[in-house]
């Protein structure tokens, strides 16, 4: 049997001016697909080269009918991409973030709707992607077996409650549809995570959690922190007041102090942790634990040692933030230079400055920070850290704390200071983990998505693998909140 033959032959085929469905083979996104001339493609581009002849380079094939499996050719029609994207944000049916993809039609130069959304990626990069998804959803379940933690990925998240029980759905790019269930006093979750692009959560669903005490972590496909769902929430006002007025008194002051000691220290444990040497054009750029210059080898952690002795002497904010940056500057170009592993058919497919850890910055961030990170190591760490923002919210609230009131970061009026403070503590044992990760794991192309604007983004598998793995003890940032309430209330 002929390609067309056989193509015709999975089609439900009406009335002319009904919709023909495709019955066989789906994408996730509910695309009928088709080995057309050796070809995996669409389902309804393939109705359209066999009944109108090739498709003209740079024209899509859109549906009239807004049916995905229909593969009418009186349904069809050809179009430009930036059809295909308003008719998308016209049904309101558009998966990902509108805000950016109407950007790139309107303000990029070298607009490609390839790198525009994952869906539509070259096939032989889909093929990398999809099979990328699949190895680290299976690292990722394994990881949470037996945790009292959920972490949900994909898009098109629904949340509600069936017969008294919770469900949970959502889709996946490389796969069939992932559906969760849980029964009242059944179960162990303490924690769902969600970075899902997209979906819902019911009235019913948000009563359900709140009454089996489950904190949902909120957070965006692209790494940043959204919101966190606590039910166990207290509101201490002698606390609060206790808190602003230590803001303005040498306490807050004693208290910055304090939090980059402790960063400081977890700092010189991370460095420690780098691996024996990097060799880079030859020469021997990092040992264990020394820093390698051309006219000496000191440790590297001996410049945190001496930051830990003078933040005695700075008595103000500003000079404790100062110091911290500088400390910052001298840990980051510790760690900068490390190779990231990438499977060897892969090297030369990937951007150079894939190859290697990178500085903690990004030239398209708005502030020069890894906000939007270019670099795979940087754009793990950013979950990892939305993550941690999540976690310390949690705590806060709990303790009773107020998350605006900060004593290093106080010039943000609006955001969660406190966390970003507390974050500080533990922003290196994330480094750590994100690293001894680093060094275990061979990357390959899939993995990672470069974005059109250059943005290092995550494939969505491997992002709930982050998210399981690198995760600090909620006892730990319990502890950490209870000091600070007790030095207050003292």
């Amino acid at each position: 049997m002929d390609d067309e033959k056989r193509f015709w032959s999975k089609v439900d085929r009406r009335g002319e001016d009904d919709c023909w469905l495709w019955r066989a083979s789906e994408s996730a996104h509910g695309y009928g697909q088709f080995r057309f001339k050796g070809t995996v493609d669409k389902a309804h581009r393939v109705a359209w080269v066999i009944s109108n002849g090739d498709i003209p380079d740079g024209m899509w094939v859109l549906h009239r009918c807004d049916n995905r499996k229909c593969c009418n050719p009186k349904h069809l029609r050809l179009g430009e991409a930036q059809d295909n994207v308003g008719e998308e944000i016209g049904k309101e049916r558009a998966r990902y973030n509108v805000r950016d993809r109407v950007e790139s039609l309107t303000t990029s130069p070298t607009y490609d709707p390839e790198f525009v959304s994952y869906e539509h990626l070259m096939f032989t990069e889909k093929q990398d992607y999809d099979a990328s998804a699949l190895k680290y959803e299976k690292r990722a379940d394994l990881c949470l077996r037996n945790q009292n933690v959920v972490v949900l990925g994909g898009y098109g998240l629904v949340i509600k409650v069936v017969n008294g029980s919770l469900s949970i759905e959502y889709q996946r790019s490389h796969t069939t549809d992932k559906i969760l269930k849980f029964n009242r006093g059944a179960h162990k979750i303490r924690n769902i995570i969600v970075t899902s692009h997209g979906g819902f959560i019911t009235l019913g669903a948000l009563e359900w959690l709140a009454q089996q005490n489950i904190t949902v972590y909120l957070m965006g496909w692209k790494g940043d922190f959204i919101q966190t769902l606590t039910p166990g929430q207290n509101r201490n006002a002698r606390l609060c007041y206790y808190q602003i007025k230590a803001s303005q008194e040498e306490l807050g002051v004693e208290i910055a102090r304090e939090l980059i000691r402790q960063k400081s220290r977890r700092q010189i444990e991370t460095l420690k942790l780098l691996p024996d040497h990097t060799i880079v054009e030859g020469r021997v750029i990092f040992r264990r634990g020394y820093r390698v210059t051309e006219n000496k080898s000191e440790p590297s952690w001996e410049q945190f040692e001496r930051g830990i002795e003078s933040v005695s002497c700075l008595n103000d904010v500003d000079s404790i933030r100062m110091l911290e940056a500088r400390l910052a500057a001298a840990y980051w170009s510790n760690v900068a230079g490390i190779p990231i592993h990438w499977r060897s058919s892969d090297y030369k497919k990937i951007p150079e400055h894939w190859h290697q850890i990178t500085e903690r910055m990004s030239n398209i961030s708005t502030y020069g920070n890894a906000s939007q990170a270019t670099n795979p190591f940087h754009a793990t760490l950013n979950f990892a850290y939305a993550l941690l923002e999540a976690q310390i919210l949690q705590s806060i609230n709990i303790a009773g704390l107020e998350p605006t009131v900060g004593f290093l970061h106080v010039k943000e009026d609006g955001s969660n200071l406190l966390a970003y403070d507390l974050m500080e503590c533990f922003r290196s044992t994330i480094d750590a983990m994100v690293l001894a990760l680093f060094q275990k794991t061979t990357f390959q192309k899939g993995d990672f998505v470069q974005w059109y604007t250059g943005e290092c983004r995550l494939n969505e598998e491997l992002r709930r693998y982050i998210l399981a793995e690198c995760r600090v003890d909620n006892t730990q940032i319990d502890l950490q909140c209870r000091w600070l309430r007790a030095l207050l209330e003292g």
